[in-house]
């Protein structure tokens, strides 16, 4: 069984909850629990990683456009999610850009980290 996929989500997973739950528990000074913080970003990236992962970047879209279309439904996405949990202490303002920050960061950093240890080239370049 390959397991390549599993640890890019939970790379993934790990990077978005902890920029969640700084934001939120940290900078918003929200009442929510970490527990309840990670469950609702693990939740959101269950739903979203696999269309992210296998429906945009498997779409035959030039890497750009499959970034661009995958990262604004993942944020999108995510940001109903996290405002429909945790909405008696979140702004939609605060949930959008701690939507924005948390995938930018698993996305960017998640090159580094990835499961191979070294980046990972789109098949079909840039643009």
């Amino acid at each position: 069984m390959n397991l390549s996929y599993f640890f890019v989500l939970m790379q993934s997973n790990f990077l978005e909850c902890l920029i969640f739950t700084l934001l939120y528990l940290k900078v918003y000074r929200a009442s929510n629990s970490w527990v309840r913080c990670f469950a609702v970003t693990s939740l959101a990236n269950c739903i979203t990683h696999p269309v992210v992962f296998f429906g945009f970047m498997a779409s035959g879209l030039t890497y750009f456009w499959a970034v661009l279309w995958a990262e604004g439904f993942a944020i999108a996405s995510e940001t109903i999610l996290h405002k429909g949990v945790l909405n008696q202490t979140l702004t939609l303002r605060n949930a959008i850009f701690a939507s924005f920050l948390a995938n930018l960061v698993s996305w960017r950093l998640g090159n580094f980290f990835d499961f191979h240890g070294r980046p990972v080239a789109h098949p079909r370049g840039m643009f």
